[in-house]
């Protein structure tokens, strides 16, 4: 089931993107506060997508938090 998670985020093209990192929010909202960066190869648990954000999880750190999902432009 885990690798389903991994291949629906694998979807998204872009994803809050800034210099090569995935920025995690605590909440659905780019002025919340970051709970990490991670690099754009990092393998997230996507938990729950929401219109354009995806609750995730950081499987090397268990934080979790919010992306924006934003397909390719």
């Amino acid at each position: 089931m885990r690798i389903i998670f991994v291949l629906i985020f694998a979807m998204f093209s872009s994803l809050a993107f800034s210099d090569d990192s995935i920025i995690i929010y605590t909440q659905k909202d780019i002025k919340s506060e970051v709970v990490e960066k991670v690099d754009s190869d990092e393998n997230l648990l996507v938990i729950f997508i929401d219109g354009n954000w995806s609750k995730v999880e950081d499987s090397s750190t268990g934080k979790s938090g919010w992306i924006i999902n934003t397909l390719g432009e």
